[in-house]
């Protein structure tokens, strides 16, 4: 049996841990706590998102883990960080396609977490940029999502799926 929502977010809060509720199965937080926690508290999968913090998959039993080492720098993305977030965005996409419960996380659960959350939703819910950072701050908090290049991204990610097939010679 799952646990209530509320629960979880109650208690991974005493774990000085933070997550919270984006929608009912994609949840948002800082650096989990590692052990068999987690699995505990119905979370299926999760995703680590913070560079300075990427513990062994194995220290999260029962626990489907993808790593994506990301810095979260306001002079730029660095070099593979766009990649990382846009795969780590479209396995998050297929969990929860697959009903799996997912916590998105790097250290604080605001931005780099955010990222990847934000376009999981507008892969899997066809949301908007504008939609999935309205989600994102009414979970996490108004400074959620503030960093400019992740928004940016978002913005970058959502024209490309929005251009018209390119049209073939013949």
């Amino acid at each position: 049996r799952r646990p209530r929502h509320r629960r979880l977010l109650v208690d991974l809060m005493h774990t000085k841990a933070t997550a919270s509720p984006v929608t009912k199965t994609l949840w948002m937080g800082g650096h989990p706590p590692v052990g068999a926690g987690l699995a505990e508290y119905g979370i299926d999968a999760l995703v680590l998102a913070a560079k300075e913090f990427q513990p062994a998959a194995e220290l999260f039993p029962d626990i489907l883990v993808h790593h994506a080492p990301m810095d979260d720098t306001y002079a730029g993305m660095p070099h593979g960080d766009a990649d990382r977030a846009v795969q780590a965005a479209l396995q998050t996409a297929k969990w929860l396609k697959e009903g799996k419960r997912v916590l998105s996380t790097c250290w604080q659960g605001r931005n780099r977490s955010g990222v990847i959350a934000a376009l999981a939703l507008m892969l899997h819910e066809k949301k908007t940029p504008e939609e999935a950072i309205s989600l994102i701050r009414a979970s996490r908090g108004e400074y959620a999502m503030g960093n400019p290049h992740f928004n940016l991204l978002l913005q970058t990610v959502q024209a490309s799926r929005a251009k018209p097939p390119g049209r073939t010679r013949t």
